[in-house]
């Protein structure tokens, strides 16, 4: 954040609470998480909330091929420029780009901002409204700038999906559909929806307000997961004889849908805050035989001999399946950050194996791509633990292809990109 400076307004004006989530993103935050929280508790009205939503997923996605443009408009670095100031003007070319009222986007940016970066972002918005009139402000563009994307990311984008590669890098910059997942057998109809291609039962709604206040959450009928999560959660083999383990659960969608035909499940994650997400969760819908604990993967609180018939390791990866919805993380996740999630996929496989019965099931997902993350991984298990027999998973669709001895789906507008590989302990 500025030393000394403020933004005018947070919380009251549209404008300066865009600029606000901007810069706290850039600090760290995660979108996903800070904005739906400040909009829940704001007195804003619905159309600017839809605004606010809008304008701060569109910059994030938009953010590299953003500064690539910018770059050529400022004499000045842009890493040199105060990052009210960098929000600014990422936030006014983005409305550029989208169609907004310039008129109206400038005055009310500019109104909020400390008086000491007023000048600046002004005369820097207004040479980009030209080169923009001009069809200047993109040219010279390299090709993973134009999809807004980090170069290593776009090249491993085209070693995993090869013709697919533009489909799914060019889905990272749309804005995802609320997808809902039913969790009782007559669910109230939902108004506007379309059902998955992938599940079948799932509800893919355009909405841009408040959805923790909508009737399909209140009324414990529906939780929100994408369908990449809705697949991970069916193949996993449960019936009401069976105990299940959810390793790295949170924020719990998983665990929820998995109770719904399983004897008991046990959560766990390490984050004690993201876990009470998921007991808010299983308390709206019912979900009571689900038992939460906050522990750390590497050393959860059982026994030896304490077994399960099931356990999904749905494990900490890098998350480049879940760019449309995490804009933000294409900026975060690096290269080498990789290589050391995929360590740890490994340490987490080898701890909570030994809790699985024989004849027992585990399921690793990761919502990635990467091959170190999943045909990596593959190869590695069947090395290391061949007493671990992979399994056919029954699901027929064009988006979702063999890799290895697991299954990749495709990431699009309408789901995440996920990796399933589920092993049967002979």
């Amino acid at each position: 954040m500025s030393k000394n400076l403020k933004i005018h307004n947070v919380g009251k004006s549209a404008r300066a609470t865009i600029l606000d989530v901007l810069v706290h993103c850039e600090d760290g935050s995660y979108a996903n998480e800070i904005l739906p929280a400040r909009l829940s508790r704001s007195k804003f009205i619905e159309p600017d909330k839809a605004l606010i939503t809008k304008v701060v997923y569109s910059t994030l996605r938009q953010q590299i091929r953003i500064d690539f443009a910018l770059e050529k408009i400022s004499s000045r670095k842009l890493k040199s420029i105060d990052p009210i100031a960098r929000a600014a003007l990422r936030s006014v070319v983005c409305q550029l780009v989208e169609g907004f009222d310039m008129h109206a986007v400038l005055n009310e940016t500019v109104k909020v901002l400390p008086f000491s970066l007023k000048g600046f972002v002004n005369a820097i918005s207004r040479k980009a409204i030209e080169m923009h009139k001009k069809q200047d402000l993109y040219v010279g563009e390299p090709e993973h700038v134009c999809l807004s994307l980090p170069k290593w990311i776009y090249e491993e984008t085209k070693s995993v999906f090869g013709a697919q590669a533009q489909a799914v890098a060019n889905s990272f910059n749309l804005p995802a559909f609320i997808t809902l997942a039913p969790v009782v057998k007559n669910p109230i109809s939902v108004d506007s929806s379309r059902n998955g291609e992938i599940i079948s039962d799932a509800k893919l709604i355009t909405h841009t307000g408040d959805l923790a206040n909508s009737k399909y959450l209140k009324s414990g009928d529906y939780i929100v997961a994408d369908q990449g999560s809705q697949l991970v959660a069916k193949c996993v083999s449960t019936d009401k004889d069976k105990d299940v383990l959810d390793v790295c659960s949170a924020p719990g969608g998983k665990s929820i849908m998995i109770s719904q035909t399983a004897r008991v499940v046990f959560a766990s994650d390490i984050s004690p805050k993201r876990m009470e997400k998921l007991v808010q969760t299983k308390e709206r819908v019912g979900a009571n035989n689900i038992y939460c604990l906050a522990a750390d993967a590497l050393s959860l609180p059982f026994k030896e001999e304490q077994q399960f018939d099931s356990i999904l390791l749905d494990a900490p990866c890098s998350g480049l399946g879940v760019l449309r919805r995490r804009p933000d993380a294409r900026h975060n996740i690096k290269i080498e950050d990789v290589e050391n999630l995929s360590e740890l996929q490994k340490e987490i496989f080898n701890k909570v194996s030994r809790f699985v019965k024989n004849g027992g099931e585990l399921v690793y997902s990761v919502c990635t791509f990467t091959k170190s993350e999943t045909i990596g991984m593959d190869e590695w298990l069947l090395r290391e633990f061949p007493e671990f027999v992979a399994q056919d998973l029954d699901i027929e669709n064009s988006m979702i292809t063999k890799l290895g001895r697991g299954y990749l789906l495709a990431g699009s507008q309408d789901n995440d990109a996920m990796y399933i590989l589920k092993l049967k302990k002979t």
